[in-house]
């Protein structure tokens, strides 16, 4: 049986083998001791401020961030409580993209939904979430009554919903949208669903009436919650409906439709009239919404050049950006891998519009001298400086699979000046 108590078996549990490379003292054994014994100490009283927690602002959003590695175990096992009991999903994106593609292949007709929840985390509803936990019988009085005071301590800061960046948030969020999920899942005219934390996907047979689903889908949410109508989209058959404060607009017939999900840019193409039994043809891209935070992290790049001068560090985030990286993930002793092919391996290097995008672009920035980053760039750098960093290349990272190996440290340091890009 699943042990809920917060006890120094279980909260010692939490400890993850990547902690030991960040709090080098865990290595101590005493020392270790001593933080399980005060995760202890914790968890025997109710979280009656937010002092524990560091608040800061990305952009309009208030993310939340522990100071103390006792609070951080005690949350970690607040958060495994919930998700053992509450049995909440687990997203694998590779399948998504694979069951999206399959569907629009075949010869039906469809509509897709491209939906977004508005200011997601910050209008979760705390009362219905609170209610939802209570519904799990299993989950002990200890774990329900922590995140009640957990989440009225927040509230307590002029801050709504649930916090940003803690280790619970993401399951705290998933319990409360679970009857929404099954809810649209099981829609007679639904073919394929899925959201990811806020961002949405629905493929549907069309025969449903568009403006009352989306009232229907509106109605559904959770009390608070709300779509983004700037971010909401209906794309069908070879037909594409924008809808945008509740007011469509139909554009005339389209061989062909494309919509983002996930990273990928979607392009769902009809067969020609005399090749009805041929299936659509799907291809994927980048999705341009990436493609401009590739961009703007090479002139980051650019411009932290101009202030430093270090044309080592330079020369480590444009091969950053152009190729693959694996770093060591020790809590689950494999490298985990990452870039350019290994995030959209998926896409067609024949077909794609994106990696010819950024590879002219690289190039134009860093040779041309147009554009202010690009102009100070051009001074302060040789030719052959800038012939030595043209070296690295969007299209051979992506083709040829190009992997780099970075320790956290230097990882850290390629992407400090990216900070929210």
């Amino acid at each position: 049986m699943y042990d809920q108590s917060f006890n120094a078996k279980s909260l010692e549990r939490q400890i993850r083998k990547s902690d030991f490379t960040k709090l080098r003292q865990l290595r101590d054994d005493n020392h270790r001791t001593r933080l399980v014994e005060q995760s202890v100490e914790r968890s025997k009283y109710q979280i009656g401020n937010f002092n524990s927690f560091r608040l800061s602002k990305i952009g309009k959003r208030t993310v939340c961030k522990v100071t103390k590695y006792s609070d951080e175990l005690f949350l970690r096992k607040l958060n495994n409580n919930v998700t053992e009991l509450a049995n909440t999903r687990n997203i694998d994106r590779d399948s998504i993209i694979e069951s999206i593609k399959t569907i629009l292949k075949e010869g039906t007709e469809y509509r897709v939904y491209r939906l977004d929840i508005k200011s997601f985390y910050e209008s979760i509803p705390t009362n219905i979430l609170l209610e939802k936990l209570e519904e799990i019988k299993q989950l002990s009085s200890p774990t329900k009554s922590h995140i009640q005071t957990l989440l009225s301590a927040f509230a307590a800061t002029g801050n709504s919903g649930v916090p940003r960046g803690l280790s619970i948030s993401a399951t705290l969020a998933e319990v409360l949208m679970r009857d929404f999920d099954e809810a649209v899942r099981t829609h007679p005219n639904i073919y394929f669903f899925s959201r990811y934390v806020d961002d949405i996907i629905i493929v549907s047979s069309g025969e449903e009436n568009k403006r009352k689903f989306i009232r229907w889908i509106k109605a559904i949410l959770p009390a608070g919650l709300t779509l983004n109508s700037n971010k909401q989209t209906t794309k069908e058959r070879a037909c594409l409906h924008q809808e945008k404060y509740n007011t469509y607009s139909i554009t005339s017939n389209l061989k062909s439709i494309n919509f983002e999900f996930l990273g990928y840019e979607f392009t769902v193409t009809d067969p020609d009239k005399d090749q009805k039994k041929t299936p659509r043809t799907v291809s994927l891209d980048i999705a341009q919404s990436k493609v401009k935070k590739i961009k703007t992290r090479i002139i980051k790049s650019l411009l932290d050049f101009n202030k430093n001068k270090d044309m080592q560090l330079l020369d480590k985030r444009i091969a950053f950006l152009c190729t693959n990286f694996s770093v060591i993930d020790a809590d689950r002793d494999r490298k985990r891998l990452a870039g350019i092919h290994h995030n959209y391996h998926q896409v067609d290097a024949s077909t794609s519009k994106a990696l010819p995008d950024l590879e002219e672009y690289l190039t134009k920035v860093i040779s041309s001298g147009q554009g202010s980053a690009s102009d100070t760039f051009f001074t302060l750098t040789s030719a052959a400086q800038r012939r030595k960093l043209l070296r690295w290349s969007f299209i051979r990272g992506f083709n040829e699979k190009k992997y780099l190996s970075f320790s956290k440290a230097k990882l850290a340091e390629i992407k400090r000046c990216w900070a929210y890009a």
